[in-house]
């Protein structure tokens, strides 16, 4: 009878232990699901702020063709202009084509053919307050400069040669033989194009 009791007793114990741990089990998932809703936001913002974000990006870099629009501040040399971006202003040299000197400290070094350069540039330039700059592989120089195209407008095809022709000022300085090709590796992205409007003008 005692043995009995015993068992029956620990049958009672072992159903309690379960009711209690069913009901623990149902806390934890009514807890859960009370958090449902919370982390669902959280995620959905989360993709909201991530995919504007990528706009952004998209927009500066993509939809415009790899260009960044820059406010043009005065022209230095033939192929070398300062620009403002973002409040600051930017010293731009010119990718892949080089003028002669025209304001080197040592004067000796400048020449005519350089200074008709730099008035080009002022001359052709003066009517763009915007410009439009496209990096290739390095983005800096020896001396901190930005290595850039320089684009006339935004509303083109950077994968174009007439585009490039007609509105990249890089192959415009070629095409008005105002400058010569010069590449430094990595930077080559319009070497070929620059090579073939050279020897056109020449």
């Amino acid at each position: 009878m005692k043995s009995e009791l015993q068992e029956l007793t620990k049958v009672k114990d072992t159903i309690n232990r379960a009711k209690r741990q069913g009901k623990s089990y149902q806390r934890k998932r009514r807890n859960i699901g009370s958090h449902k809703p919370r982390i669902l936001i959280v995620l959905i913002l989360a993709v909201i702020i991530l995919f504007a974000a990528g706009r952004i990006g998209f927009k500066t870099v993509e939809e415009s063709g790899e260009l960044e629009a820059v406010r043009l501040v005065r022209v230095v040399d033939g192929d070398t202009i300062i620009v403002e971006k973002s409040g600051e202003e930017i010293r731009v040299r010119l990718l892949c084509v080089n003028c002669e000197e025209s304001v080197h400290r040592d004067v000796e070094r400048n020449t005519e053919k350089g200074k008709e350069a730099g008035e080009f540039t002022k001359e052709y330039l003066e009517d763009y307050q915007t410009l439009y700059l496209q990096y290739d592989e390095e983005l800096y120089d020896q001396y901190d400069r930005v290595l850039a195209y320089v684009w006339l407008t935004d509303d083109v095809d950077v994968e174009s040669k007439e585009d490039v022709e007609q509105y990249m000022f890089n192959a415009i300085l070629l095409e008005e033989g105002q400058a010569e090709v010069v590449v430094y590796e990595p930077n080559h992205r319009y070497a070929d194009w620059f090579y073939e409007i050279q020897e056109n003008a020449n």
